[in-house]
C-alpha cells in the first residue's frame, strides 16, 4: 500500500487531544478507586452486597443495600471521602468529555462550525442540566 498524507484540521486535532486526555484522566478516576472499593475498604457499599443485589431496580437496590430511598445525587456528595462514590466522578468525567472537546475545539473552527458546534454544545448542556432541574431527575 501506498503512503498517503492526510491533512488534519486543527479543530478536529484539538477536540481529538482533548477526547483523549479527558478520557484518560476519567478511566483513571473511576478504576483506580473502584479498585481499591473492591478491598471492601473505605466503601459506601460492600461489595458483596452489590454483586447479590445487581439484577434489582436502581430502587430496589439502594433500599436493600442502604435502607435509602434515593432522590437524585446528594449521596455521592455526601460521601466523597468513599472509594466508591469517588469512582463515579470517573463517569462524570467521561460522560462530560465530549462536552469539554467541542468547547475546546470551538476557537480553532471555522466560522460555520463554530455555529454548529454551539448548537451541539448547548443540546448537550440542556441534556445535562434538563434532569437537575426538571421533576423525576437524578434517577
Amino acid at each position: 500500500m501506498a503512503e498517503t498524507d492526510v491533512e488534519v484540521e486543527p479543530m478536529n486535532k484539538i477536540f481529538a487531544r482533548v477526547m483523549e486526555l479527558t478520557t484518560i484522566v476519567g478511566l483513571v478516576v473511576m478504576i483506580v478507586p473502584g479498585l481499591i472499593s473492591l478491598s471492601g475498604e473505605n466503601v459506601y457499599v460492600d461489595p458483596i452486597h452489590t454483586v447479590n443485589n445487581w439484577d434489582k431496580s436502581a430502587e430496589e437496590f439502594w433500599h436493600d443495600a442502604k435502607g435509602i430511598s434515593i432522590h437524585g445525587y446528594d449521596w455521592i456528595f455526601e460521601n466523597l471521602e468513599r472509594f466508591d462514590c469517588i469512582s463515579l466522578f470517573g463517569v462524570v468525567i467521561l460522560a462530560l468529555a465530549p462536552m469539554l472537546s467541542i468547547l475546546a475545539a470551538i476557537p480553532s473552527a471555522p466560522k460555520i462550525y463554530k455555529v454548529i458546534l454551539g448548537i451541539v454544545a448547548a443540546e448537550l448542556v440542556f441534556a445535562i442540566v434538563r434532569p437537575l432541574i426538571m421533576a423525576g431527575g437524578g434517577h
